[in-house]
């Protein structure tokens, strides 16, 4: 899969404001979406695992317009409907949880001396529990590990090296 250089997320950066980045998870094969540039503004960046970024990307791109065009919206933690017929929350990510699935972003910013941070846009299983609620779907935590600052990943779950 290709994967932006660091030229071309600057470009896109200047261009735009923002670059949505799709990485494929390598081994496990499940999609992670990832913006670059809030952090450009003092904002975290936004991470979504789990589902296809075709889906995600139009969704980011809205927040990135509301949290720094428009400023209507804060980018503090909230739930949604709006995207899809399930409720979805962004919450505050734990960096030391994100910044493995944040390929892109973090070697962007790398020696930049700017260390993004990360909101996780989350998904609820088929029973409306997200990643940090007991009782989440098991089949679905590889997909979709809870990166929730305040959270500690238990044994079973492998997190992806840089």
């Amino acid at each position: 899969m290709y994967q932006a250089t660091n030229s071309e997320i600057r470009t896109g950066i200047q261009a735009f404001g923002l670059m949505v980045l799709r990485d494929c998870g390598g081994h496990d094969g499940h999609v992670r979406t990832i913006t670059c540039g809030f952090t450009e503004h003092g904002l975290p960046e936004l991470i979504c695992l789990g589902l296809p970024t075709e889906h995600i990307f139009p969704h980011m791109n809205n927040l990135f317009y509301e949290m720094v065009i428009t400023k209507t919206r804060q980018p503090g933690p909230f739930t949604t409907d709006d995207w899809f017929t399930m409720q979805m929350q962004v919450v505050e990510a734990d960096r030391k949880l994100a910044a493995p699935f944040a390929h892109g972003t973090e070697r962007y910013y790398r020696g930049s001396g700017k260390t993004p941070q990360y909101m996780q846009m989350a998904w609820p299983d088929a029973t409306g529990k997200f990643p940090w609620e007991p009782g989440f779907d098991e089949k679905y935590k590889a997909r979709q590990p809870n990166l929730k600052s305040g959270f500690e990943p238990r044994q079973e779950f492998s997190m992806p090296t840089l």
